[in-house]
């Protein structure tokens, strides 16, 4: 054997198990995002040790993946916001304020009875609606921001007939590239806090005219949760007080992240015992292949759940359809929302719901009670057929063993009031939807105000 083969041969070999042990693990640092980030920080469904609150962090720091606004952004604006963006309503509500407490700058404007191109599910709102989810969005924005908040002072004619007569859907993304340092302009500022950050319904056609939201946010749901992350990094006060981190220094995350490769390569290099120049080399080289492999594993657990998990009433042949057409666009559930359960969608549904850790099976379940621990409402069997993860991590929990405990669950106010339910203004939004689409929603007659 050459020297080039022995050294080759066993350099693919460690490669090749490495990379798969990267894989693997990264599939168990999914496992600590949803336990810790998830269930514990976002909806206090659970409460692990704080060894395993630790480990998750510094694991996560080994991959320069940063997790420390994941729960604000998931549960203020995803949940909060679910699947809908209301910075549009906000600001034909200020204009409307503004064309009534000032006539005569106004002129001869006039304010429509109807507004379309609000939302993807409904032609037009009426002037009471917007008025009333603008309202919503506007005492959002003043929790958070604070004195920061600044409504415009004045309108142009121009700006009110865009505001008042818009020819364009106005609740898309703008599909730009995140700013690092999180230097967005106010405007900007605003639609970010306003919207769910990764919505299949919210991604626009691409430039030949196609439009798929599953594979869409599939594709970019890095930088569209980026931009959320980016904001709240500037503006740490933005966030919700329980879940204000620190940020890590430049200096901790190199530290970390070549901490990551130093106990990758080191892995194996003892499993490997080769205490040779080469056996160094290949370690390093092993080790960088296993960061490699986990960082995308744990990162395309996200990608498929904000994508599959946000399509609304799921049977295989509309997930084949989302998954492997170019056109297709998300169904709405009989109450305006498009959580989907792909557990009822054949094979592959349930196996996305595995593989993403009920994620993707029990969307819909979660988005509806969010303070349960498994993503169904089913118990036993039948409650481990839909969510297996969720169903066993209950089961640890109730069992009282030290490192895994129930949460604490906002301290028990009433569920209406949780922070992780949808604002009053995407659940009026939610009615409309399902009143146009189905002639009434579940919980409301028809005529409801």
């Amino acid at each position: 054997m050459s020297r080039s083969a022995e050294f080759i041969r066993p350099l693919a070999k460690a490669t090749a198990v490495a990379t798969a042990a990267g894989a693997a693990f990264g599939v168990a640092q999914s496992i600590g995002v949803t336990i810790e980030h998830h269930r514990r920080r976002a909806h206090q469904s659970l409460d692990p040790h704080p060894a395993i609150s630790k480990t998750v962090r510094f694991v996560e720091n080994t991959t320069a993946v940063e997790s420390s606004s994941w729960a604000a952004v998931h549960r203020e604006l995803h949940h909060g916001h679910a699947d809908a963006s209301l910075s549009p309503f906000m600001n034909v509500a200020r204009a409307i304020h503004w064309v009534e407490e000032h006539p005569d700058e106004a002129g001869d404007i006039e304010i429509p009875e109807s507004f379309p191109h609000l939302d993807p599910y409904v032609d037009a709102f009426s002037r009471d609606d917007v008025l009333t989810i603008g309202g919503h969005a506007i005492e959002s924005l003043q929790d958070r921001m604070g004195d920061q908040y600044q409504p415009p002072e004045t309108y142009s004619r121009e700006q009110l007939d865009t505001l008042f007569h818009p020819e364009e859907p106005q609740y898309y993304y703008k599909m730009e590239p995140p700013k690092k340092d999180g230097d967005y302009s106010y405007e900007e500022t605003e639609a970010i806090l306003l919207r769910d950050p990764h919505s299949p319904i919210l991604i626009p056609p691409d430039k030949k005219g196609h439009q798929n939201g599953l594979r869409g946010v599939y594709k970019y749901n890095v930088p569209l949760f980026q931009h959320p992350r980016n904001l709240f990094k500037k503006h740490p006060e933005f966030k919700p007080v329980d879940l204000r981190d620190p940020e890590l220094s430049t200096a901790q995350k190199a530290a970390a992240w070549t901490a990551g490769f130093l106990i990758a390569s080191g892995a194996v290099f003892a499993a490997r015992r080769d205490f040779s120049r080469k056996g160094v080399v290949i370690a390093a080289a092993a080790g960088s292949a296993a960061n490699l492999a986990r960082i995308p594993t744990y990162l395309n657990g996200g990608k498929i759940t904000n994508a599959a998990g946000h399509f609304g009433p799921m049977d295989e042949q509309k997930l084949e359809e989302a998954l492997f057409s170019r056109d297709s666009l998300p169904e709405l559930n009989r109450d305006g929302s498009v959580s989907t359960n792909t557990v009822r969608a054949g094979i592959l549904g349930k196996a996305l719901g595995v593989l993403t850790l009920d994620e993707v099976g029990g969307q819909g379940d979660h988005h509806d009670y969010p303070e349960n621990i498994p993503y169904t409402t089913k118990t036993g069997w039948e409650g481990f057929k839909e969510a297996p993860f969720g169903t066993v991590t209950k089961m640890i929990a109730e069992s009282r063993l030290p490192f895994l405990n129930e949460g604490k669950q906002f301290d028990g106010i009433a569920k209406k009031d949780r922070p992780d339910m949808p604002t009053p203004g995407v659940l009026l939004i939610q009615r409309r939807r399902a009143e146009q689409r189905f002639g009434s929603h579940p919980d409301y007659p028809s005529d409801a105000a």
